[in-house]
């Protein structure tokens, strides 16, 4: 093997073993979908956890994925609710950086081997400089991207709740629970 085709021989194993390890991943069949919850009160303190149950009283938020250590928040005293997928802010990292990285790697292919002076790199060593600069980079802005969070507005009112309440429980570990 020569040395110049080393970096982009690299960089397709990578992706190949990416690849790959995701498809591994795809069982979604018995995927528990986890949401995250941070919920601010209207006396201005804020509660964090797996949003496990809502009803038409409040909501409940645990540690976990169990029911141990439960937090029940009554729906009268909280302001907002914001709620994320846990593991996006991951997803997006790794979507991110593979992204950056293989539209580098494409970049320095195709611009070519420079020609003799002071800073000549070959295709390949391009390919592996922009695959390491532009996947830090898509990295940033994936995770950028996903740290996001679904906004819900209820002001301690407890109509307003009851109205979002169906949507709260569409990201509950526990829909339909009736305590």
């Amino acid at each position: 093997m020569e040395k110049s085709q080393k970096p982009i021989k690299i960089i397709i194993l990578s992706i190949v073993l990416i690849i790959c390890t995701n498809s591994f991943a795809q069982n979604k069949s018995d995927k528990i979908k986890v949401y995250k919850a941070w919920v601010k009160l209207l006396d201005g303190s804020k509660a964090k956890g797996v949003l496990y149950a809502a009803d038409s009283s409040g909501v409940k938020l645990s540690d976990g994925i169990t029911s141990d250590n439960l937090n029940t928040l009554s729906a009268e005293k909280i302001k907002e609710i914001r709620i994320r997928k846990k593991g996006r802010v991951g997803k997006g990292v790794w979507i991110g950086a593979l992204s950056g990285a293989t539209f580098g790697a494409i970049m320095g292919i195709a611009s070519g081997d420079d020609e003799a002076g002071w800073f000549s790199f070959s295709k390949e060593e391009k390919a592996a400089m922009n695959a390491i600069g532009l996947g830090t980079l898509g990295a940033g802005i994936g995770a950028l991207v996903a740290t996001g969070k679904k906004k819900i507005i209820i002001n301690g009112d407890l109509n307003n709740y009851k109205i979002q309440l169906g949507l709260i429980q569409s990201y509950s570990l526990n829909p339909n629970i009736n305590n």
